[in-house]
């Protein structure tokens, strides 16, 4: 390398002698990172209820299986019983994401965190009714 190169993260890391992060954490990070980063802003800027509310459950579906494929190539290779409490935990969570998240059809904010077994009526933003 001439210096004028950019040196991303997992390379440094393999260039230390591979006493960083594994590689495969490294991209997890990265790729975790831009996944809540994008998804962040299109859940909270995006006004259209209709279009969140079809997006979400494949949302979740997507990001589960990509956490679940990460979790598989840093641990699972090696101890693939860390599936058996894995993956229901992450069936369980995007069940949950699903379940206690709404969409505002007035305003279009994302309501999060709702009690599991009981729905809010109304919107705490706008104060219009839930459906």
């Amino acid at each position: 390398m001439s210096g004028n190169e950019p040196i991303f993260i997992a390379e440094a890391a393999v260039a230390r002698g591979g006493d960083g992060p594994p590689q495969e954490f490294v991209v997890f990070m990265v790729v975790w990172g831009l996944l809540g980063l994008g998804s962040f802003l299109f859940f909270h800027f995006n006004r259209s209820a209709a279009l969140k509310r079809q997006i979400w459950p494949a949302f979740n579906v997507g990001i589960g299986l990509i956490f679940g494929a990460f979790v598989y190539f840093i641990m699972g290779r090696a101890q693939p019983q860390v599936l058996y409490l894995m993956v229901p935990a992450v069936i369980f969570v995007s069940f949950l994401n699903i379940r206690t998240t709404r969409f505002c059809d007035s305003c279009g904010k994302t309501l999060y965190r709702q009690p599991i077994f009981s729905q809010k009526r109304f919107c705490p933003h706008c104060g219009s009714e839930l459906h």
